[in-house]
């Protein structure tokens, strides 16, 4: 199994972003098999790999990524189970330079060193939940309080769910 895995994760992503692509490398939660992708950075395409991970895993799904905010942070936030895990890109930089001492950069071998990351290195993956539990926990409170908001001003509406707590 790897490193290390959390049973309450059925699969683990990393991903390398870009302004026109993003690099993916996906690996089930009870396999040592990782599979690299690309998919192009268009909300159709985005959604179409979203949703496939929820067909073919059918449980919470880990993503490591280099960003805390930016366009596919924010698609992928939507999705109730997608847990992002936001990487340092310093940190996956000397990750990089550990394993790679020329210094090259290669896309889908960054996708799959915030994988390993992820896997094998969850604690120091800046932005980690601490607990997956809490994580659902917050979330709940969130809807609870924009709930209880709402209903003190007419006409707006509460509908929140985070995928991911910001750090």
């Amino acid at each position: 199994m790897g490193c290390g895995s959390d049973q309450a994760f059925t699969a683990f992503v990393g991903i390398d972003w870009a302004d026109t692509k993003h690099d993916i490398c996906v690996q089930a939660a009870r396999s040592e098999r990782r599979e690299l992708t690309c998919i192009a950075h268009e909300a159709g395409q985005i959604e179409s790999w979203a949703c496939s991970l929820r067909e073919r895993f059918g449980g919470y799904v880990a993503v490591a990524l280099e960003l805390t905010k930016g366009p596919i942070v924010y698609a992928l936030q939507k999705y109730d189970f997608i847990v992002l895990f936001p990487i340092n890109p310093a940190t996956l930089a000397r990750y990089r330079q550990a394993f790679k001492p020329s210094g090259v950069k290669y896309d889908p071998t960054d996708a799959e060193l915030a994988l390993d990351l992820l896997v094998c290195h969850r604690s120091i993956v800046r932005g980690n939940p601490v607990l997956f539990e809490t994580e659902h926990k917050a979330c709940d409170y969130l809807d609870r309080a924009l709930a209880r908001t709402a209903s003190k001003i007419p006409g707006v509406a509460a509908h929140c769910r985070v995928s991911a707590l910001n750090s």
